[in-house]
């Protein structure tokens, strides 16, 4: 099992669909920070800042770590690597960013889920 194996990634999104209110809040505001196209210093900032939030209100959601964890540490892998790689290793960074873009919007579908139960329940009577 790899850190974003299907099975991490289902039982990542079971503890996003239990999360509250606030918890939802910050995973919603680090997937919209920490996308795909993070290409700044100023955008980098933000993006570990909303990662950090996002560990301390979650701590419980291992498999959500997990993820996160792994997702930052290809960003890493293929900034680094991409200039200088060629052929078969330009092909294997194409897919882990392939894999990131998929995981991100296995994410945005399980909160905005999340988000709408919520906002259903807070509405009822």
């Amino acid at each position: 099992m790899t850190f974003w194996s299907d099975e991490v990634l289902s039982g990542a999104a079971s503890e996003v669909r239990r999360f509250e209110r606030d918890q939802l809040d910050t995973f919603i505001e680090y997937l919209g920070t920490c996308g795909i196209s993070v290409d700044s210093k100023e955008q980098e900032f933000a993006c570990e800042h909303a990662k950090a939030k996002l560990e301390i209100k979650a701590l419980e959601a291992r498999g959500l770590q997990r993820i996160v964890l792994a997702v930052a540490l290809s960003d890493r892998i293929v900034k680094l690597s991409w200039d200088r790689s060629g052929g078969d290793e330009r092909a294997r960074l194409a897919k882990d960013i392939e894999r990131k873009i998929d995981i991100l919007r296995r994410f945005r579908t399980v909160a905005g889920e999340r988000y709408f139960e919520l906002i259903g329940a807070s509405r009822r009577p």
